[in-house]
């Protein structure tokens, strides 16, 4: 769905699976839609080409519980740090009028809260964004199906 947009500009792309990665119980649609925005805004940061990486790893939530951890990170303009927090709020937008509505990383972040996980940006203007995603293996509602 995404590989024209990211030929387009130019964008090289990297991926980093382990094998043995562990399962999550979570929505496939609702994972998707982050995805999606999480990789039309990689390419959107990098209009003169780049590259991107996206790599997965068993790992720990700050809770210190077993999680996935999912990393885009791109080599685009980056975020300024004034911008970082408000990127993840309703209707801001770093993006010319008419090229974004400001929802992506809002809708992104309510996702990764419905799936008690945690979406954060890490940037630096020039040198590029990573954007961490850590889905929790357990939860409340999912704890007697995940399979390690």
């Amino acid at each position: 769905l995404i590989s024209y947009h990211l030929k387009k500009y130019r964008v090289s792309v990297t991926m980093d699976f382990p094998s043995d990665l562990p399962l999550l119980v979570a929505d496939r649609m609702k994972l998707r839609q982050v995805f999606l925005n999480v990789l039309v805004n990689a390419g959107d940061a990098m209009p003169n080409g780049g590259s991107l990486t996206i790599r997965a790893a068993a790992s720990r939530n700050a809770e210190g519980k077993p999680a996935v951890v999912l990393e885009f990170i791109d080599t685009g303009e980056g975020i300024p740090a004034e911008n970082i927090t408000k990127v993840m709020e309703p209707f801001f937008t770093t993006k010319p009028e008419g090229k974004g509505t400001g929802l992506g990383l809002a809708i992104c972040r309510r996702i990764m809260q419905e799936h008690y996980g945690s979406l954060e940006l890490i940037s630096a203007v020039g040198r590029g964004t990573t954007v961490r995603l850590t889905l929790p293996l357990s939860n409340g509602s999912n704890s007697s199906l995940v399979m390690e």
